[in-house]
């Protein structure tokens, strides 16, 4: 990681971390659906910044030769648990009675389910994580993932992610475990292509 340096990404990181979000999951289902749009994520992640900064770090990986932010991370710390049963992320209102926004809204009450079943009580959420096609397979994400098991570790919290099949491998070295496996495939969206992903979960480690 000489190459880069690990830092806090601040509000006015947004725009550049978010176009480097949207480059590195040019090609994601998934991602397509929960963040439709760089503006709809730029204005979430300012959102999570500005009211839940106590909970949230958002993490910058900058090339250390250019400047350019290279690879990112969100991290959730809930010490006091969390209702994901009644704080799911929503399409913006005028978008419920659209075809892809009835979906969207689906696809993240199914990935809340999963997620109440997973874990109850105080966690840690890897909500975000994402490296630059230009610079994978650096260690980027490896370094952005350590820093928040070590959190984890050290404030004694269960730790969950939902990962890609391409992820899964890095994940278990980290420490997670396979909870489930899902396609996703919701009984409503015939229609819809598969999703594949899997719920992991991380038990703290002594320190």
């Amino acid at each position: 990681m000489s190459k880069y340096t690990v830092s806090n990404a601040s509000l006015s990181d947004l725009p550049a971390f978010t176009a480097c979000q949207f480059r590195a999951f040019a090609n994601g289902p998934l991602h397509a659906i929960i963040f439709p749009n760089p503006t709809d994520a730029k204005e979430r992640h300012t959102k999570a910044i500005v009211d839940d900064g106590d909970e949230v770090v958002f993490l910058k990986a900058t090339d250390n030769s250019t400047g350019d932010i290279v690879g990112g991370i969100k991290w959730c710390f809930y010490r006091r648990g969390y209702n994901y049963t009644t704080s799911t992320a929503r399409p913006s209102p005028e978008s419920y009675s659209t075809e892809n926004g009835a979906y969207r809204q689906d696809v993240l009450n199914a990935v809340v389910q999963k997620r109440v079943e997973m874990v109850n009580g105080p966690h840690a959420l890897l909500d975000l994580l994402f490296t630059d096609p230009d610079h994978q397979h650096q260690g980027i994400g490896s370094e952005l993932v350590h820093w928040g098991c070590g959190e984890a570790d050290r404030t004694n919290m269960t730790a969950i992610v939902e990962a890609s099949p391409a992820g899964r491998r890095m994940y278990e070295k980290h420490g997670f475990v396979v909870h489930e496996f899902s396609n996703l495939k919701l009984e409503q969206w015939t229609d819809k292509p598969l999703l594949p992903q899997y719920f992991m979960v991380r038990q703290s480690k002594p320190r």
